[in-house]
């Protein structure tokens, strides 16, 4: 089975992502770009904190090095583990980014709330979230567009 490196984002323009026979890896993913951006930020932060110990440079250039290094940690994890995968029409298991899963029925939504740079799914006390850059399936996005046209919202 040969992999391809794209898959169809919300706009329907190819965007990086992992799929294969252009199929997600979930209804809901995090892009490829998340998996090269944490790479390349924990290579970073792991280069420079080596050589600003062994050359015995500023204490701040220390720090920097350990929080790029730590951004991308959180970058390979959530590219790794935030997910949504349906398990039908009228369930879902989210996965958050620390690997954490919980099923939850979509009659449990009692609201969501659209920014800028995310999206939040309230289940009462509980809150679901994914990024706006994530890439969601087409049975994901009517299920929910379905959701926000029924006229009890």
């Amino acid at each position: 089975m040969k992999k391809k490196i794209y898959c169809v984002r919300r706009s329907n323009k190819i965007q990086w992502g992992t799929s294969i026979d252009d199929e997600l890896r979930a209804d809901m993913c995090m892009p490829g770009w998340y998996l090269v951006m944490g790479l390349l930020a924990a290579a970073f932060g792991l280069m420079a904190g080596i050589v600003s110990v062994v050359l015995r440079l500023s204490a701040l250039l220390i720090v920097l090095a350990a929080a790029c290094l730590l951004l991308g940690i959180a970058a390979l994890l959530c590219w790794k583990n935030q997910s949504i995968q349906m398990l039908s029409d009228d369930s879902f298991i989210y996965t958050t980014i620390l690997g954490k899963k919980t099923v939850y029925r979509f009659d449990q939504i009692k609201s969501i709330k659209r920014g800028g740079g995310s999206t939040v799914l309230l289940m009462g006390a509980e809150k679901v979230s994914f990024d706006s850059t994530a890439l969601l399936s087409a049975r994901l996005k009517q299920r929910l567009d379905d959701w926000m046209n029924t006229p009890s919202c």
